[in-house]
């Protein structure tokens, strides 16, 4: 790591850089250049062969009950695509195991393993050295009020721009709330636009990337930190809990990609658009969140859990394969939405097996009975519709503590 330092800190363009931001500190450059290299030291990274093994088999312990269903068609592309240009991979944030997936699929198939931008909060004991060993760049999130530090990522990131090194980060900034994409973060983007713009290397193509969860147990406690709860700090103690919380059946993570974007047209291209206005980054940024929304499926659960929602109440069977109907009907009518569901719109066969698949992680609350009278209906059900004294299949609506968008 020290070489890497030392490369960095003798290029000619990190000189000048240091020259600028001396001056503007009011500061000797030896001095400036000292505190550059401490800020090295916090995020330089490597892939070290035993890490990665070791990365990869506590990722298999925390995922074990996930499959992973990819795109790999894309992926064979993608691979053809490494050969020649670095590949940035901007995925959307659902979990903190997006990452891990996300560099399994892409080094097992032949792809060079990537620069994985990481919070410094998940920095700790024994994950933090293992990780970084692994490839991950720990950074810290509030950099605003130290240019000293930031200068020393804008110049990391540009070598290995300019080295031909892949690079991934979520474009979120942070782990959605709600599934829905949050707005972008430019910081690192920005550094990286910049880098592409000043180097002679090979072109950096941007993959877009969608990863979607059946059930996701982190959903849980973010939605207490989102009600006013606050975060855990993460932690070994915190490491062991998440592990716990996976879900106790398989589940499945879906992974796809959307159309690469070379960054050195692009970025030509918008700039040459009087509309851009010198918002060239946020520009881009926009564009490859529509290509990740562009690419990213309606799964099952999601679209039973939406009609429940819908519904604010519980509902029996029919009544939700009622509430769904509109749901189906307009993925039926625009066909370019992808969907997990294939040709099985038309059966409802997949909504009973949604259905007791949310109804046994918890998610849903079924009662199955004859209700003699309103008041023998559970509290959480009590506004289902089910007619007194048959036998009925009655679905309480989703518990937002649990729910995966």
């Amino acid at each position: 790591m020290e070489a890497i330092v030392q490369e960095i800190l003798q290029s000619a363009r990190f000189r000048d850089g240091l020259g600028k931001l001396s001056e503007t500190l009011h500061k000797p450059p030896n001095k400036v250049e000292r505190l550059v290299a401490r800020a090295f030291g916090e995020m330089i990274a490597r892939h070290d062969a035993a890490a990665t093994a070791a990365y990869r088999g506590l990722g298999a312990v925390l995922s074990r009950r996930y499959r992973i269903d990819v795109d790999r068609e894309s992926l064979i592309r993608l691979r053809e695509l490494d050969k020649e240009h670095a590949i940035i991979w901007l995925p959307s944030h659902r979990s903190y195991l997006d990452m891990f997936y996300l560099e399994q699929v892409a080094q097992e198939i032949g792809i060079s393993p990537a620069y994985v931008l990481g919070g410094d909060n998940l920095d700790f004991w024994p994950l933090g050295p293992i990780l970084r060993r692994a490839g991950v760049l720990y950074i810290r999130r509030a950099t605003q009020d130290n240019p000293v530090y930031r200068f020393a990522l804008r110049s990391y990131l540009g070598y290995l721009v300019e080295s031909g090194q892949n690079l991934s980060w979520s474009i979120e900034g942070g782990r959605s709330r709600t599934g829905k994409l949050r707005p972008p973060r430019y910081g690192a983007l920005r550094y990286v636009v910049d880098a592409v713009r000043e180097s002679e290397g090979p072109d950096a193509m941007v993959v877009p990337v969608s990863v979607v969860y059946e059930q996701l147990a982190e959903v849980a406690a973010m939605t207490a930190e989102a009600r006013g709860g606050s975060k855990k700090p993460e932690g070994i103690g915190w490491l062991l809990q998440f592990a716990r919380t996976q879900p106790g059946r398989m589940s499945t993570v879906r992974i796809d990609f959307g159309e690469p974007v070379g960054m050195r047209a692009r970025i030509r291209e918008i700039e040459r658009d009087p509309r851009a206005q010198g918002q060239v980054v946020e520009r881009f940024a926009l564009e490859v969140c529509h290509r990740i929304n562009r690419v990213t499926p309606a799964i099952p659960t999601a679209i039973v859990a939406f009609a429940l929602l819908g519904a604010e109440r519980a509902l029996t069977l029919d009544e939700t394969l009622e509430a769904m109907a509109p749901i189906l009907g307009y993925l039926r009518d625009h066909p370019t939405i992808p969907t997990t569901l294939g040709a099985q719109l038309e059966d409802a066969g997949w909504v009973r097996s949604t259905l007791d698949q949310l109804a046994d992680s918890g998610v849903l609350h079924r009662f199955t009975g004859a209700f003699n009278s309103p008041k023998d209906i559970p509290d959480s059900v009590s506004e289902a519709s089910g007619a007194a004294g048959n036998a009925s299949t009655v679905i309480a609506g989703p518990s937002s503590r649990k729910l995966s968008a």
